[in-house]
């Protein structure tokens, strides 16, 4: 079975997509899975910085044809594979998005589950990263403006022909809508909501640090909506999955 590709998009900076990604990364790979993570998020590169991954080559170099993909892989936390991202401006000035098919095509051969993380607002590399696809995970925290943002990046994702797997609301609170709201608004199903944390500071991949919490119990059960989806490439069934499992208190 080919690798399942997804994009981890929104249309707001900071609600939390690279976050998502190294987390659900980690927790999908401990599940059994060979899992890769791109950072495709050019202009602002920083998963790798964010797992604590430090390398002189990456995206960038593949993006602009110094190298192949495999050359600039990264094993982080649990095994995760990680394409980290790289530092000046000339190297994103020389990454061209449309190389990102021929930089996916060979994780796609080693890897169970491929993790895209992308940038935010419209742009060509988001169009590029969303059209590789075989379905993109919504991110949006459940602000109104957040929430707007990632209905116009499912707009993005309609253009292209893709398909969206779910939505993932981050830092949910009890005083702001919950996220069967915000996918009710979206119109799309609910893959996970994502406790706040009360230590805001705290470094991060949370998962791996604070095993017992609630927002890591929440990343075990996006990690099993994305298996499902996975297994079936049925967006209806994967929230079912997440629908089915009990529902955790908020903080961490």
């Amino acid at each position: 079975m080919s690798a399942t590709v997804y994009a981890i998009a929104g249309g707001k900076g900071g609600v939390g997509k690279t976050t998502v990604t190294a987390n659900v990364g980690i927790a999908l790979q401990q599940a059994g899975y060979d899992v890769a993570a791109i950072d495709a998020d050019l202009a602002m590169t920083n998963l790798g910085e964010l797992l604590d991954v430090e390398t002189e080559t990456g995206i960038h170099h593949v993006l602009s044809g110094k190298t192949a993909v495999e050359d600039v892989l990264v094993e982080g936390p649990a095994g995760l594979d990680i394409v980290p991202g790289t530092g000046g401006l000339d190297e994103v000035g020389n990454a061209d998005p449309a190389n990102l098919r021929e930089a996916i095509a060979p994780l796609r051969e080693s890897h169970d589950i491929v993790l895209v993380d992308t940038g935010a607002g419209v742009s060509h590399q988001s169009l590029v990263a969303l059209g590789l696809a075989d379905a993109t995970v919504l991110v949006t925290t459940a602000s109104a403006v957040a929430a707007t943002d990632a209905g116009k990046t499912a707009a993005m994702v309609d253009r292209v022909d893709g398909t969206i797997a779910g939505v993932v609301v981050t830092r949910t609170e009890d005083d702001q809508g919950t996220g069967a709201d915000i996918a009710t608004t979206l119109g799309v199903g609910l893959l996970a909501e994502i406790p706040a944390y009360e230590a805001l500071d705290a470094q991060e991949p949370r998962y791996s640090l604070a095993e017992d919490s609630n927002a890591a119990t929440a990343y075990d059960r996006l990690a099993d909506a994305l298996s499902v989806y996975h297994e079936t490439s049925d967006s209806a069934t994967a929230t079912e999955q997440s629908e089915s499992q009990e529902t955790q208190p908020s903080g961490a």
